[in-house]
């Protein structure tokens, strides 16, 4: 206590520590101090660019501390003009942890942890400037640099509130204060009162003001001058923080509207002291929901509040509650809250006993009467609203019955004592259900779910408590319903409760606030009386505990049971102690539940038994009085038979049943186990007596079931169509209705009305209902902020008076013509969102589907409706079912068949009633014959108008004064109707993953692949992968080598491919469907980890692949978007992984079972992330804006992110961090898309030095020892030595650059951008990625760098077999002809044509005394043939003006044919060049394909000693007879598919493919768009189609085998499927990740190649 006196009433931190001699605090960069003409004395200027390097410390070490114990902190200051500023505190709990509390005007938005707390600061002006009538009307405060006539600021902080409410921890000390750039200070100080700058001292001195207790007035020496004749408001501003002002905000700190009124001079000793009142938690709530709801209205001024009654009137449970109740006048505004008040909001009063001389033990009384409203004057305002014409009856639902189970855990049910009643939780509700009728009684109470249950023997107690942060432990009357008791538990969570069979003492067992078990035991044994609760004692144990039960013959003896113990407690004199089970060899068990065998009877005294079970299947059978362990059972699952029985299972052997749960009684014990039994046993376990196992809206039609709509064909459009013929008859647009927004607005739910309005109700994504005509389709108004997200169901009861509406978990009632003043009423029950909601069919019910299902008693009976509605007409009430008068109460009876009681009428004077527009109506538009015709009483309704002939195109608009008047038809369009879809913005950078556009749809890919795709089974696959040719270069971080195990993996489209550097083997691990994104190893080099793309599913795919056997461990999908980097960390305990730019989320995971342990929202997008490799917990990301230092932080079972940012240095310029390595010595070193390297000192988060390493963005960054290997976009490799960097690091001094500390030793040029790096541990030699798709093989010793693979960066056009076998070629769009090796798959010769896309590719057939020569078609029309023997061009021909299409050499070599695509074919002597023959009958159709065949067929009468074939996109196949040696070609058939008209919207139509028949004479097989996906085989003989074979999709390509008739088709759908053309039999292969566009036999027919733009896949071709 002395230690803080002298600290009052004020502390003047400036003066307390000498700040003018800077030898207890400390200056950094421009610090001076000048004469402030404004205060008129000398104060200090911060200024400085950077507020980091600019500033005051105080302390001057960080070893010393202040020790400040007041609980405000004052700072008088002025933020300079246009600038920002920073100020920190240095805080500390009682605890002993320090936290940081930082505000400034560079903060955007509100961020807190376990260790910081982060507030933006808004800066204020004068009064009456543009700045402040600029911020008075914005939404929110505008944050930024202070404004020119920025003022003097006093600014308070209640340091011990920020530390309780968000950090819940309690405040000791101010440690340290930082004032950072640009501000000028006068002084700080702190204080235990709360000082008012407005009031002078002299006038409180001579009496003329009182001030209320805890304040004082400013002392001199911090005040600021007031000239005469002004007030001190009209030049400073006071800003409190936290605020008293109801309107102001939590997250910010900015000047209040009422700072003024706050602190007026009260003149007057006699004035009467505002009266605080606590309101109730219900009441709160539905103020809170209402300001939700409603636009907020300027305040009132705060008047005096009395309380109307001398004591509350308390709450009736909601079975109790009348169904006509008026509320008790209490105008809750529409809103009934059926998840009750949480209990931190609780009125909980904590009494001490005072300590008797005799020592008693302390005893802790909390008061447990519940708190209740309070009735409140009635203001003007609230009078008013008392004559707002409402809905009616108020509450118009009453909870009547809740279908479902479930809680925090699923061991919340107890039986009564009588056994016909069961007593579970379902969620935040307690059911007691009677099993022969099924009727409920509720008990509400928790606003969270309910985590543990407990009855005492006599069933007259029931204590209940919530799975919440700060738990309140609930007694209730189990008889009556109502809660007796409100106990503060004083602990983080609990998850166990058990009640003594009296009934006199409970106990508790959860967390604390340090995760740490806590057992806690009560006296209730005058809770029924006083409703008091006393606390006999506590305690905190490392132990686990899963299970505890108190005895019944000592109500102060506990058992309990947990993971790897078995113990029993005593509690004694207020301790509790506890003694060990002695377990021997079971002490490595998993106990999961136990249960006392004894008589329940208070003076029983035999021995009792204790029966422990376990997840092993063991079950203890204990000695309770001779804490011994008697018999040891394992109960093992039924055994297989003798036979197949291999060796005998002893008692440790082989998996046992893990029981869960266990029950025992005299004869019986009953267990609940992990496999779905229940299981009732001897007490012996001898046998089982039972075995008991556990079981495993997009179209409505409208009410004359005249037409159904739906939503579609896509989710910005609702179609209307005719319900008998189909025939589409409206079809509206829903994607713009707000031309301010960037986004498309969605169709949620379509709901027809009842037929008298004949209107279609349509939710959208904006939080919108659309009213339309559903005969004309006319837009009739529309309804904003109908939830508070987003309206996911619609009903509309039969009389059309009422509308019903879910979103999130709250149900709503409206009027349906939104004529009233209050058109709404809100219920709250659910605790999930709600999925569904409807009427019952006599509309005197509501059914809503969510976590549960409820059902609600609808109130409001026609006739009484419509006498309250002018808008509505008065019917007669409808007869019974029976017609039986006596079952009727007033014409009313509920949906389960109850009579149910009138509701009262409001004795209101409608003709006084003033109808002003509703707040969720602002947006309103209605046509003025629409709005009369709302507002008049119904009449029938008016003939629709005629149906239109064709589809009107209906696009829903905002309908202000800028957009189409209320004449303009409603299904016209017109172009600033268009919006544009809102996205993240990709980073400018190369480093950032970019999936490639596919041809295919991942959406329709995946339905495709789930039902039409057949595997092949196991073992008789007819196509096995043998290679895969070619690097994904569009990855990014895509290889990974391990120099010691010789293990080298890289992707290229979804495929892992493991290769062999020796031998050129490779493994393949397929488990991906999209493109792979990235790669990494442990540091172990047992697993990889791979990640693809979300494709048709909402999220990515990791995959964690074992290296000894290529088996896949385990699979996670957490992130929406792309997965931009992992990594493992030093030790494999953790693995991280980052999401793009869509989403930016990092994700942590265990490293050993890979479950997600936490993950948090980078500030910006993140290009990469690593472990540090010294520093245990400690991980860097690099992104947009800068680097974020993360902190691994495990407390118990918890693991969080602790994530501290630093901005990208300002020398740097205007660049992006997209690379980073760490070095062993602390440094981390990052690269940037300006091409600087970056150094940071990992401890200070600081960067020191840079330097120009690159002209280039630096993609990849690599650092060993005093080594540094960068690869940037200019396509350089460089090697730098960095050995003097560390020696370079400064403690506190400026940036260093262009340092010579680093030295470039060596570079190369590789032939694309770099992607993928790994190098050894000396950085000799590794391998590098590039976007060519190449992986290059480095040796800086030898300074030499090896292709080692090699692939097409862009999609392949055509790849085709050699003659012999012996090689194949392939060509791309990027102007590329490769020809391959065989077996081998090695790149032998590339030829490059720059600016062309090469087309297609041929060989010529080549004999032993011609050389082997490749042609390929391009771009520009020309064919070019290369010799291999050479590697050079010979011809370069130029036949056609258009892209060359198709290419193909005749059998023996002596023509060369080919085809445009303007549908002209040439031939052309390969030998001179010269063309021979234009061939036009295909002319204006592109040619999709040749062949030419070795084949005679003199049965036609022509001559020849070849067949060759066109096929053109205009499905039409040509067949020749050719003799080229004679000059001789002519026309044998010509053959034309029928097909549909092709669609105007769609698809690319499929190419038509034909091919001769390898193993049928005279068969050519065709497909191609037509009536039916299918194959055609045509005979040349027969001239008729022998037979056709269904196919699953259109055909992209077509490759017939030359044995066991055998052919191949690849589809857009990514499925390769090879099939037996007689029998039909098929296989189905999905490797690829795109359509599969290409397949090619090989002659013999043993290999096939198959192409997915640059992916070629190898395949050995088997019998199927």
């Amino acid at each position: 206590m002395s230690s803080r006196a002298w600290q009052h009433p004020y502390v003047n931190i400036f003066k307390h520590v000498h700040v003018e001699e800077w030898k207890r605090s400390s200056r950094e960069g421009d610090v001076t101090s000048y004469m402030d003409k404004t205060l008129k004395c000398s104060v200090f200027r911060i200024r400085g660019s950077v507020p980091a390097s600019n500033y005051i410390l105080l302390p001057k070490s960080s070893s010393q501390s202040l020790g400040l114990t007041g609980r405000y902190f004052y700072l008088l200051f002025r933020p300079s003009p246009g600038k920002h500023f920073v100020v920190h505190l240095d805080v500390v709990a009682e605890e002993g942890q320090v936290i940081r509390v930082s505000f400034s005007n560079m903060f955007k938005e509100f961020k807190s942890s376990s260790t910081c707390l982060q507030l933006p600061f808004i800066c204020g002006s004068a009064q009456g400037s543009v700045y402040e009538s600029t911020a008075r009307t914005a939404k929110q405060g505008l944050v930024g640099p202070a404004p020119a006539c920025v003022r003097w600021v006093c600014l308070v902080m209640d340091l011990r509130y920020l530390v309780s409410v968000y950090l819940n921890r309690r405040y000791s000390h101010l440690k340290a204060l930082k004032l950072c750039a640009n501000m000028s200070v006068k002084n700080t100080m702190t204080s235990d009162l709360l000082l008012d700058p407005g009031v002078c001292y002299s006038v409180v001195k001579r009496g003329g003001v009182v001030m209320e207790e805890g304040s004082a007035p400013m002392p001199r020496e911090m005040s600021f001058p007031v000239p005469k004749g002004c007030t001190w408001h009209d030049l400073y501003d006071y800003i409190r923080f936290p605020s008293d002002g109801m309107k102001m905000p939590f997250d910010s700190i900015q000047k209040g509207e009422t700072n003024q009124a706050e602190t007026d001079v009260r003149g007057s000793p006699d004035r009467q002291e505002s009266l605080c009142v606590n309101l109730s938690k219900p009441v709160r709530d539905r103020v809170s929901l209402i300001q939700q709801i409603t636009t907020p209205r300027p305040r009132l001024k705060q008047k005096k509040v009395t309380l109307l009654t001398p004591s509350l009137p308390e709450v009736a449970p909601l079975s109790t509650i009348g169904a006509g109740g008026d509320g008790g006048g209490v105008d809750d505004g529409g809103v009934h809250v059926f998840a009750p008040p949480t209990d931190q909001d609780q009125d909980v009063i904590t009494v001490r006993s005072p300590v008797s001389q005799s020592h008693s033990p302390l005893l802790e009384v909390l008061s447990a009467e519940v708190s209740r409203p309070i009735s409140l004057p009635a203001s003007k305002a609230s009078k008013q609203a008392s004559k707002q014409w409402k809905l009616h009856p108020d509450p118009i639902l009453r909870l009547n019955k809740i279908i479902g189970f479930g809680g925090k855990t699923m061991k919340n049910v107890l039986w009564n004592k009588l056994g016909d009643e069961v007593i579970y939780s379902c969620h935040a509700v307690i059911i007691s259900m009677k099993i022969c009728s099924g009727k409920q009684r509720f008990f509400i109470g928790h606003t969270d779910k309910v985590s543990a249950l407990a009855l005492n023997g006599s069933c007259s107690l029931l204590a209940s408590v919530q799975a919440d942060t700060h738990t309140l432990l609930r007694l209730w009357s189990y008889e009556t319903g109502h809660c007796l008791a409100l106990v503060n538990t004083h602990a983080h969570s609990l998850s166990i409760l058990s009640f003594s069979y009296s009934g006199r003492v409970l106990c508790g067992v959860g967390k604390d606030g340090h995760n740490k078990t806590m057992l806690v035991v009560w006296n209730t044994e005058s809770v029924t009386k006083k409703g008091v609760v006393c606390v006999l004692g506590k305690a905190h144990t490392d132990v686990d505990i899963r299970a505890l039960q108190i005895t019944c013959c000592d109500e102060t003896r506990m058992v309990s049971c947990g993971f790897g113990n078995v113990r029993l407690w005593r509690l004694r004199g207020g301790t509790l102690r506890s003694c060990p089970l002695n377990l021997d060899q079971f002490h490595s068990l998993e106990f999961t539940d136990l249960d006392l065998l004894h008589s329940h009877t208070a003076d029983a005294a035999e021995e009792h038994t204790l029966f422990v079970s376990s997840k092993s299947g063991h079950v203890l059978e204990v000695d309770y009085a001779a804490v011994a362990i008697k018999n040891v059972r394992r109960l093992l699952p039924t055994q297989p038979s003798h036979t197949q029985r291999r060796e005998k299972q002893t008692f440790n052997m082989g998996p046992g049943i893990a029981v869960n749960s266990i029950s025992v009684c005299e004869a019986f014990c009953a267990t609940a186990s992990e496999d779905g039994y229940l299981r009732l046993w001897p007490l012996d376990f001898s046998a089982v007596f039972l075995e008991a196992e556990r079981a495993p809206d997009a179209l409505v039609v409208s009410g004359d079931s005249s037409r159904l709509a739906f939503i579609g064909p896509t989710e910005h459009t609702v179609t209307i169509m005719d319900a008998r013929s189909l025939d589409e008859i409206l079809r509206v647009d829903v994607s713009i209705l707000d031309l301010d927004s960037p986004r498309l607005d969605c169709a949620l739910k379509v709901c027809f009305s009842p037929p008298t309005p004949g209107h279609l109700l349509i939710s959208t994504s904006a939080n919108k209902i659309l009213y339309l005509h559903s005969h004309t389709g006319k837009l009739l108004k529309e309804v904003c902020d109908v939830q508070k997200k987003c309206c996911w169901s619609l009903a509309v009861s039969e009389d059309s008076r009422f509308l019903l509406t879910a979103g999130c978990n709250t149900l709503k009632v409206w009027d349906y013509n939104m004529s009233l003043d209050v058109n709404s009423q809100v219920f709250i029950g659910h605790s999930e969102p709600i999925k569904q909601v409807s009427f019952t069919p006599d509309q005197m019910g509501v059914v809503s589907v969510g976590d549960a299902l409820f059902f609600w008693d609808f109130l409001a009976h026609p006739q009484e409706a419509m006498l309250r509605s002018p808008a509505i007409l008065v019917s007669p009430p409808k007869p019974g079912p029976s017609g039986d008068s006596g079952a009727l109460t007033n014409g009313m009876l509920l949906s389960t068949g109850m009579p149910r009681g009138p509701a009262p009428l409001p004795s209101l004077d409608l003709s006084s009633i003033e109808r002003p527009a509703h707040d969720a109506l602002e947006d309103l538009s209605l046509s003025e014959d629409t709005h009369d015709a709302l507002r008049r009483s119904p009449s029938p309704s008016p003939a629709p108008s005629p149906t239109p002939k064709h589809a009107s195109f209906l696009r829903v608009t905002d309908r202000s004064a800028s957009r189409a008047s209320p004449e303009e038809p409603a299904n016209q369009l017109r172009e600033n109707d268009y919006g544009t879809s809102s996205k993240a913005e990709r980073p400018d950078c190369y480093k950032h993953f970019t999936p490639r556009y596919n041809t295919s749809t991942p959406e329709q890919d995946s339905v495709f692949l789930l039902q039409s795709t057949v595997p092949p089974p196991p073992g008789e696959e007819g196509l096995r992968l043998k290679a895969v040719i070619g690097y994904n270069g569009n990855g990014r971080g895509n290889m990974v080598w391990n120099p010691d195990t010789g293990l080298f993996v890289y992707t290229c489209g979804c495929v892992c491919v493991v290769e062999n550097l020796h031998t050129g083997s490779q493994r393949h691990w397929l488990r991906h469907t999209e493109e792979i994104s990235t790669l990494t190893i442990s540091h172990d080099a047992q697993l990889v980890a791979s990640a693809s793309g979300s494709g048709a599913s909402s999220k990515s795919l990791i995959c964690i692949w074992n290296v000894a056997d290529g088996s896949s461990r385990t699979s996670m999908s957490f992130h929406k978007g792309a997965v931009q980097s992992m990594a493992f960390s030093r030790d494999d305990r953790y693995f991280l992984s980052v999401g793009d730019f869509s989403e930016q989320e990092v994700a942590l995971w265990s490293g050993s079972c890979f479950e997600l342990l936490c993950h948090v929202t980078a500030p910006w997008a993140l290009h990469e992330a690593r472990f540090s490799p010294t520093t245990d917990g400690l991980l860097a990301c690099v992104g947009a804006s800068g680097t974020l230092f993360c902190t691994i932080r495990t407390q118990g079972m918890q693991t969080e992110l602790q994530v501290q940012s630093v901005c990208v240095p300002d020398d740097v310029g205007d660049a992006e961090l997209t690379s980073l390595c760490f070095n062993a010595n602390g440094l981390l070193f990052t690269g940037t898309s300006g091409g600087q390297v970056c150094v940071w000192d990992c401890n200070t988060h600081r960067c020191f030095m840079s330097w120009e390493a690159d002209e280039g963005e630096i993609g990849v960054l690599l650092c060993c020892g005093n080594r540094l290997v960068c690869g940037s976009n200019s396509r350089r490799l460089r090697l730098w030595s960095v050995a003097a960097v560390q020696a370079l690091r400064p403690q506190n001094a400026e940036r260093s650059q262009d340092s010579p500390a680093v030295l470039l030793e060596q570079e190369m040029q590789l032939d694309g951008a770099v992607v993928s790096a790994t190098f050894d541990d000396v950085m000799d030699m590794g391998i590098v990625g590039t976007t060519t798709g190449t992986l290059w093989y480095i040796n800086w010793t030898e300074n030499t760098s090896i292709r080692l693979i090699n692939g097409h960066k862009s999609q392949v056009n055509g790849v085709v077999f050699s003659p012999d076998e012996s090689r194949f070629a392939t060509c791309g769009q990027d102007g590329s002809l490769r020809v391959w090796t065989s077996p081998s798959n090695e790149l032998l010769v590339q030829f490059q044509v720059l600016n062309q896309s090469c087309e297609c590719v041929c060989w010529n057939p080549g004999s032993s005394m011609t050389a082997v020569c490749v042609s390929g078609g391009y771009s520009d029309g020309t064919v070019r043939v290369f010799n291999l023997n050479s590697s050079e061009m010979e011809l370069k021909l130029q036949p056609h003006a258009t892209a060359v299409s198709a290419l193909q050499y005749s059998c023996h070599g002596l023509v060369l044919l080919s085809a445009g695509r303007d549908g002209v074919i040439a031939v052309i002597s390969p030998v001179t060049g010269a063309t021979l023959r234009i061939i036009s009958d295909h002319k204006g159709a592109p040619i999709t394909a040749m062949q030419s065949v070795n084949k005679q067929y003199k049965e036609f009468g022509l001559q020849g000693d070849e067949l060759w074939l066109a096929v053109s996109a205009d499905r039409r196949v040509s067949v020749w007879a050719a003799d080229w040696k004679k000059d001789k070609c002519e026309l044998l058939d010509w053959l034309s598919f029928p097909a549909p008209a092709a669609p105007e919207y769609g698809d690319v139509l499929p190419p038509s493919l034909a091919a001769f028949s390898p193993c049928e004479r005279g068969v050519i097989v065709y497909t191609g768009y037509g009536v039916t996906k299918e194959l055609t085989f045509y005979c040349l003989n027969k001239k008729q189609v022998l037979r056709t074979i269904s196919l699953s999709d259109w055909a992209l390509s077509l490759s017939l085998c030359s044995k066991e008739r055998l052919l191949a088709v690849g589809s857009k759908h990514r499925v390769v499927k090879l099939l037996h053309s007689s029998s039909g039999r098929f296989q189905d292969f999905t490797p690829h990740g795109d359509s599969v566009q290409l397949c090619c036999f090989s002659p013999s027919g043993k290999q096939l190649l198959t192409c997915a733009h640059n992916e070629i896949l190898l395949w050995s071709s088997h019998s199927l």
